[in-house]
């Protein structure tokens, strides 16, 4: 079948007017450029920064001092008072939760927080406090329902930052690989593809192309590279597919690599042009891919600690209509 040459251009200008849309609302509700974040913004950047704070207490060795900036950006926004309604009060107790097991690890340290310490003492102390920070595992412990359920599979997994200086074996990661092609996608078009990273010097560069696997990266022997092709997708309206696609794949990945007893952490792939480029001529990654993450992927040691991370009630993700 020949395009007519119209058709070509309504295509595209249809693609310029989609995109365009999607740019005026990312733009319009995200916090890109906003000085002033309302409720929501807040609530959410309030959620990442509390993450960032927790996740650095479960490395395999945690920097004495580490986040201070982000510390102080977190207790502003906790001071500065987020209205109390239905959701927030949960999202609040846990962020003081974390601050004050950030406090208590740099306590028993007898790290000097130049005077953090006390201005989080003083803005979390009050209230019920959720349990955060680190929880310690032992691998039998860590495996004991991952192969038991559906349920348990997905409650038992947490991501791992401490890996065993083992390898793990490749035929088990294929395996991993191949359990998890049945993930559903797009009228089955299945348009993901896994790059298996395991050449040493490519592991170390892929580490330090992404920034979200600072003071563990080094332990990793292994990284999933995962990404789905455009070739799969039709028209305008399949724009955002191939993240959808890529996204569940992911997931039936990572709990694949669970219940084998293979240890993951995902990483997410958020970057700009530059940083992409140079992960694509590093992977010999094609254009016609959108790279959706990337898996570091270890051997679980024998004890290691995980950040608590902790989840929404049902009352905030479920609206019934």
């Amino acid at each position: 079948m020949i395009i007519h040459p119209l058709s070509f251009f309504k295509q595209l200008w249809l693609c310029f007017i989609n995109y365009g849309w999607d740019v005026i609302r990312y733009f319009r509700y995200s916090q890109m450029g906003k000085a002033k974040l309302n409720q929501k913004q807040k609530l959410a950047r309030i959620m990442a920064m509390t993450h960032v704070i927790e996740k650095g207490l479960s490395l395999p060795e945690t920097r004495l001092g580490y986040g201070q900036n982000m510390v102080k950006d977190l207790l502003y926004l906790l001071e500065s008072g987020v209205q109390d309604n239905i959701f927030c009060g949960e999202i609040i107790s846990t962020a003081k939760s974390v601050l004050m097991a950030y406090h208590e690890f740099h306590s028993k340290a007898e790290y000097e927080l130049a005077g953090l310490g006390k201005q989080i003492q003083e803005i979390c102390t009050d209230g019920a406090l959720h349990k955060t920070g680190v929880m310690k595992f032992t691998k039998e412990q860590y495996m004991a329902n991952a192969a038991s359920s559906l349920s348990g599979c997905i409650q038992s997994r947490y991501s791992l930052r401490q890996f065993d200086l083992a390898p793990v074996p490749q035929e088990r990661i294929i395996e991993a690989i191949r359990i998890a092609q049945k993930t559903p996608s797009v009228c089955n078009r299945q348009s993901w593809t896994v790059f298996l990273v395991k050449d040493f010097e490519k592991v170390k560069a892929v580490a330090s192309l992404q920034s979200g696997n600072r003071g563990f990266g080094h332990t990793v022997h292994n990284f999933l590279v995962v990404a789905t092709s455009l070739y799969s997708f039709f028209g305008i309206e399949e724009r955002n597919q191939s993240f959808i696609d890529g996204g569940l794949y992911s997931m039936n990945l990572l709990l694949s690599l669970h219940s084998l007893g293979i240890g993951a952490c995902p990483l997410n792939w958020s970057t700009c042009v530059k940083q992409d480029r140079a992960m694509r001529k590093l992977l010999d990654i094609p254009d016609f891919y959108n790279i959706i993450m990337i898996i570091a992927v270890g051997s679980i040691p024998e004890e290691f600690e995980v950040a608590v991370s902790r989840r929404k009630t049902l009352n905030e993700t479920v609206v019934i209509i």
